[in-house]
């Protein structure tokens, strides 16, 4: 299935194509009314947030709409975010305008840098202790180009669904109302009256073919009594699936890798240089592989899926939490 919506403002919008609207369904995409203005018959709006109006270059675009389209075109600032107004003597010509706006917002959306993430946690005092057993034992046996730095917090573990890019609090409120959605109407329907649901992580695999220049290690995921009609890869498709949908996710996958990273290489820490002009530098994970290919690590309970910010802790040592919502009742390990 193919992306086809984007939520600006609070609103799902169709995402714009080369089909030709008619008044009715323009009207109702872009909820256009009655302009208040004397030399305009028609007016639509929405809000963005400032990083959109400052990528849309607004002043040049509304010098390109308002000539082309025969529209005007306002924006009126506020705190968080810009207004935007399209004003014009027809259905059409408010529509199309909006249309090309949607187009270059869309493309914005597209190639903005990720900064939130959604995710499962695969925490529990058993996964934990595992762990950091394993790091212990890794960091004492001096693999090349292996230390300590690389290895993810213990606190963090994780498997990620799919990255967004939100940009302000009502962005932020439109995905957590969609997780909630996603809940109800995908999930529920998918656990075949199951009331718990488990998650092992065991055995390694790398993101890297060649390992001996291997950037990222990960354990690998998957639930413990899963089936065809319940199985962990499945649901974390209708995650990403339903996010692209929506217009939220950049990427579609048929099967979205299923990795707990243990190892990245992006952690690294060089004295005396500053991480963002760090060059990466790979570890050899050939003996590490061959040591601890099938290496256990330990069982959580699926319980909640997480909206978390990127690059950030929170008191419990996770990420910061954007919104949680949860899965099933019962608590994690501990």
């Amino acid at each position: 299935m193919s992306k086809n919506m984007m939520w600006i403002d609070g609103n799902c919008f169709k995402i714009p194509d080369e089909t030709a609207f008619t008044d009715n369904e323009y009207e109702h995409l872009y909820n256009i009314v009655n302009s208040p203005l004397d030399d305009w018959t028609q007016k639509s709006k929405f809000k963005l947030p400032h990083y959109y109006s400052k990528k849309l270059k607004l002043k040049y675009l509304k010098d390109k709409v308002e000539e082309e389209k025969q529209i005007l075109l306002n924006d009126l600032e506020t705190e968080n975010s810009v207004m935007i107004e399209v004003h014009g003597n027809s259905i059409q010509t408010v529509g199309c305008a909006m249309k090309e706006l949607h187009t270059v917002i869309a493309e914005i959306r597209s190639q903005s840098k990720p900064l939130q993430f959604i995710s499962i946690p695969t925490i529990s005092d058993e996964i934990k202790t595992n762990f950091l057993e394993f790091k212990d034992k890794v960091v004492q046996k001096q693999y090349k180009g292996v230390e300590e730095s690389i290895f993810q917090k213990a606190e963090k573990l994780h498997l990620t669904i799919t990255v967004l890019s939100l940009f302000n609090s009502s962005e932020i409120e439109e995905v957590t109302q969609c997780l909630q959605k996603y809940k109800k109407d995908v999930f529920d329907n998918m656990l075949n009256g199951r009331n718990h649901l488990s998650i092992i992580l065991e055995g390694l695999d790398s993101m890297q073919t060649d390992l001996k220049k291997c950037h990222v290690l990960y354990a690998k995921a998957k639930f413990t009594d899963e089936d065809e009609n319940c199985d962990l890869q499945a649901i974390v498709n209708s995650i990403n699936n339903f996010f692209y949908i929506k217009g939220f996710c950049k990427e579609q996958k048929v099967d979205v890798k299923l990795h707990a990273t243990l190892m990245n290489t992006k952690y690294r820490k060089v004295e005396g240089r500053k991480k963002f002009y760090q060059k990466r530098l790979p570890f050899n994970a050939v003996d590490i592989m061959k040591d601890y290919k099938d290496h256990y690590f330990g069982k959580c309970n699926f319980n909640a899926i997480d909206l978390s910010l990127m690059s950030s802790v929170d008191d419990n040592g996770y990420y910061k939490s954007l919104a949680t919502v949860q899965i099933l009742n019962s608590e994690c390990n501990n």
